[in-house]
């Protein structure tokens, strides 16, 4: 290959290894993100869970008591409402896992790509020098014929 189609080979992998380690980088970040993510939710069910044994545990020292209407209506509504913000919890961490999943793959996937450019930037490389020793050589057998 010739020396000017090398060096735009040359360059133009130098920019796609940029571009893939940029790349390469924001996907770091997405991963660092949804792992935060994950986390949070992580505490968000260790609280709704000890939200509701504390209600549980008020249900079964309320048991034997007379409660009038608005009292057990109350308890109801405190009930359902902790089963809902329960079931939106579980479904944001579902969903903060997935994330994550998708977030390591893609990162697997920036990971390589930035190989492959490295490869290819390796490979131009080779590519250059065993061009130049050829040079070299052929300017050495033109010496000695002369």
């Amino acid at each position: 290959m010739d020396e000017p189609s090398l060096a735009a080979l040359r360059r133009s992998s130098e920019v796609e290894l940029e571009r893939a380690r940029h790349e390469l980088a924001r996907r770091h970040d997405e991963l660092s993100e949804a792992r935060a993510e994950l986390e949070l939710g992580e505490r968000s069910r260790e609280a709704i869970t000890l939200e509701r044994a504390r209600w549980e545990e008020g249900l079964r020292a309320l048991a034997g008591h007379t409660l009038s209407g608005l009292e057990l209506a109350d308890l109801r509504r405190r009930g359902e409402a902790i089963k809902a913000r329960a079931r939106d919890i579980a479904r944001r961490h579902a969903a903060a896992r997935s994330l994550l999943a998708k977030a390591e793959s893609a990162l697997e996937q920036g990971r390589q790509a930035v190989g492959e450019a490295l490869a290819r930037q390796r490979w131009i490389e080779e590519e250059s020098r065993r061009g130049s020793l050829a040079r070299e050589r052929q300017a050495t057998l033109r010496e000695d014929e002369d």
